[in-house]
């Protein structure tokens, strides 16, 4: 069975944030790790059962953000927000739709650049996905699982 290898499109400034949140990560691993490695050489401690395990945990969720982090980071494509074309909607690109009347903004950002409540979309998203592509005056018809709409695009221009 063959993995897809995914596009995970960020601006150079989130790239320069995940390589600072892994250089973090990767130090709070090898601190933890010594920290494991210190209890279980104590032959004089005779404390809880419960740190080891506590400590593991945590160095097992450090482990699944750093291989989180890496994976981000390997399949990255960088996008200036500020050069992208706006002919139709892409990764970069401010989207101004309208639902009957009522206007609405979106910036299509990669993953690790996502605020929903900001406006900012992943391509992934229903609404992203299906924006993808579409032109100034296109009505797309976006599925979600809370039920499915019309937008008509309304302007087009690269992310501030």
């Amino acid at each position: 069975m063959h993995k897809e290898e995914t596009t995970e499109w960020m601006t150079a400034a989130t790239q320069q944030r995940l390589r600072a949140e892994l250089a973090t990560l990767e130090e709070r691993l090898a601190e933890e790790g010594e920290r494991v490695r210190e209890l279980a050489a104590d032959t004089t401690w005779h404390g809880s059962n419960e740190v080891i395990p506590s400590v593991t945990r945590d160095m097992a969720a450090l482990t699944h953000r750093i291989a989180a982090v890496k994976a981000a980071l390997a399949h990255a494509v960088i996008y200036d927000p500020h050069s992208v074309p706006t002919d139709a909607v892409g990764v970069g690109t401010r989207v101004v739709v309208s639902e009957e009347g009522a206007r609405e903004e979106f910036i299509i950002v990669g993953p690790a650049e996502t605020a929903p409540a900001e406006g900012r979309i992943s391509p992934d998203s229903p609404v992203g996905r299906t924006l993808l592509g579409h032109r100034v005056g296109d009505v797309v018809h976006v599925q979600t699982p809370g039920g499915s709409y019309d937008l008509c695009i309304e302007e087009i221009s690269p992310a501030q």
